[in-house]
């Protein structure tokens, strides 16, 4: 009994379609994964980009509450004197809620934290994007720490005042003391404005300030900069 002849060419044709749809297989799955890695590359993108852009709001509102301390602080500065004119409370009052009218800032960093311990966009001009977006991270830390910093200076110049003005007369402002009536012990707000130490608890905290605002200033120019880069950098 004779064997039937082997189709050589039948066997290679079916080789081929075997070895191409293999082939096929791997180059859709590899087509379908970088198409992936796009799309969550721009997602990841988008949201830094919007991230860096609430942070850049975020100095300016800051920027505008240290320019009215910055400015009640020079007026402060400008009362001082062996013998000051006389200071109505209520001045003194309104000068010490614009001294302390400017709070700590903080910035979300999530979303570039994100993208930087990605293995997204690590080529051409996106190096230089990670680069930038790492040192402008550091620049928010030390942003925030100047920021704390500031802010822990009121304890002590509160804790000065405390000793010429009664402490009641301080509080009354808050709506939790509005039952409470104000201090009987006579004070004169001009005394603060004749005490050289006092006027050095300010003057360090008017050039804190100034500090603050100058870096904020060049950390919003940072941000704005950056974004614009991002954006660049997205265009084909």
């Amino acid at each position: 009994m004779s064997r039937p002849p082997i189709m050589w060419s039948r066997l290679f044709v079916e080789g081929v379609v075997i070895v191409v749809s293999i082939l096929l297989a791997f180059a859709i799955d590899a087509w379908w994964d970088e198409r992936r890695a796009a799309k969550e590359a721009e997602l990841q993108v988008e949201r830094v980009v919007a991230e860096l852009e609430a942070s850049a709001i975020l100095l300016e509102e800051q920027i505008k509450a240290l320019d009215v301390t910055t400015d009640t602080a020079k007026r402060f500065l400008m009362m001082f004197g062996p013998e000051p004119d006389p200071v109505d409370k209520s001045v003194a009052g309104a000068l010490f809620n614009g001294l302390f009218a400017s709070g700590t800032i903080s910035f979300d960093r999530s979303a570039s934290q994100r993208f930087l311990a990605s293995g997204l966009l690590t080529q051409g001009r996106w190096l230089e994007v990670r680069h930038d977006l790492s040192a402008l991270l550091a620049d928010q830390y030390r942003s925030e720490k100047r920021s704390v910093e500031l802010r822990e200076m009121r304890p002590a110049i509160n804790a000065y005042i405390a000793r010429l003005i009664p402490a009641l007369d301080v509080v009354l402002g808050h709506p939790l003391m509005a039952d409470y009536s104000p201090s009987r012990f006579p004070y004169d707000p001009t005394l603060l404005f004749s005490d050289m130490y006092f006027e050095s608890l300010i003057a360090d905290f008017a050039i804190r300030m100034e500090l603050n605002r100058g870096g904020h200033r060049e950390l919003l120019v940072a941000h704005r900069t950056l974004i614009q880069r991002i954006n660049a950098a997205r265009k084909p």
